[in-house]
């Protein structure tokens, strides 16, 4: 559900003069090339964590997979990939918001969540998983009036965990979460996210838990966390601000220690690690000082030779004129560079990490003129 809404308290002004002065652009350029026209119908491509699969969804319902190559260009299945299911969707009825198909990953392997509808206008929980050299399918035990799923990628996991809508006779949709394969693990859990940012809440690599915003008794949406076996939200901020995205990693820059990213206000990512226990910003990107942009969307975090990286939307809405940006965490060696290439003024979105054999780059998605959108594979520089 969306957090309450808020008049912007932006505290960009305290915040740097606590952690100093914004990393300024650097001089990189661009190197951004097409690798899926429009045509393709390549919808919300997500990549197998620790594997080379990409999994995507079609306009027609379609989910599909294709093969990327060790220097990042796709395998002999194209952009047409091979077709694993129909009748898949993407959101929910009676839900605003929307969700593709998503990777889980446990000791068994990497599978697939998805959502398809039913005959009668009802949504189900699907997976999909190798079998040899073939995919199978099934909707998951006890399925049925449930969607849009995300699942955790821990490979030292018994089984993967999954977060999810259900839908009640009332017509209410519930966040829930369970073990996999196991529905009498079924909870219901105080969730928040943002309809208009499509900020979610995150699973944290290694814990169980999941990271939320939680609404303070000031009406501020606040970082949190939500621990699974207690079933408490443990708050991790308390400033008048509106965090959003919040994501939580062990960061090798930092001892290997947890830390968090968090979208402020819109504006800026902030990097949050324990001090004495306490949870405290140690890092501020601000997209107004590097890229004359007013808000970050989707930043996604990314390990590559021992530092952390954010791969982000830059732009006025998630659905406006945007940029692909990426940044360093470590206030140390900060770094800001556009990645995409600022020819075609245009929306890009959904930045996608992947490690080649020359480092990183980063796949996103970009509107064509007909209003359909390409798929898109950028540089880096990150060695």
């Amino acid at each position: 559900m969306p957090v309450a809404s808020r008049p912007r308290h932006l505290v960009i002004a305290a915040t740097l003069a606590l952690l100093g002065l914004p990393t300024l652009a650097d001089d990189f350029v661009p190197n951004d090339v097409l690798v899926c026209s429009a045509a393709a119908d390549v919808v919300d491509p997500e990549i197998e964590p620790g594997g080379s699969t990409m999994v995507f969804n079609t306009t027609s319902g379609a989910l599909r997979v294709t093969r990327l190559r060790a220097d990042g260009t796709l395998g002999s299945g194209g952009c047409k990939g091979k077709a694993i299911d129909s009748g898949v969707i993407t959101k929910m009825p009676g839900v605003p918001f929307g969700q593709g198909a998503e990777w889980g990953r446990s000791q068994t392997g990497t599978e697939i969540v998805y959502t398809k509808g039913m005959s009668d206008g009802s949504s189900s929980m699907w997976r999909a998983w190798r079998n040899g050299g073939t995919w199978q399918t099934a909707m998951m035990t006890a399925g049925e009036s449930r969607g849009l799923p995300m699942a955790s990628v821990d490979a030292v996991d018994p089984q993967y965990r999954v977060k999810y809508l259900r839908r009640l006779a009332s017509g209410q949709h519930v966040p829930m979460w369970r073990e996999n394969e196991l529905p009498e693990t079924e909870t219901a859990w105080r969730a928040e996210g943002n309809e208009s940012s499509a900020g979610v809440p995150r699973w944290v690599p290694g814990l169980r838990a999941l990271t939320t915003a939680s609404t303070d008794a000031a009406g501020y949406a606040q970082a949190a966390l939500y621990w699974l076996d207690t079933r408490q939200i443990e708050m991790l901020t308390s400033d008048p601000s509106n965090k959003d995205e919040i994501w939580m990693w062990r960061a090798p820059e930092f001892g290997n220690e947890y830390v968090f990213a968090t979208v402020v206000d819109s504006c800026c990512i902030r990097i949050y690690r324990q001090v004495g226990g306490v949870w405290t910003p140690v890092h501020s990107i601000d997209a107004p000082a590097f890229a004359g942009k007013p808000a970050i969307f989707s930043p996604e975090p990314w390990v590559y030779g021992g530092r952390s990286y954010l791969a982000m939307q830059v732009g006025a809405t998630k659905t406006s004129r945007s940029e692909i940006w990426i940044a360093s965490i470590d206030p140390a060696q900060p770094m800001t560079r556009r990645i995409s290439d600022s020819a075609v003024d245009t929306v890009r979105y959904e930045p996608e990490w992947f490690d080649t054999a020359d480092g990183p780059v980063v796949f996103f998605s970009q509107y064509t003129s007909s209003g359909k959108s390409s798929l898109r594979r950028a540089a880096t520089g990150i060695r």
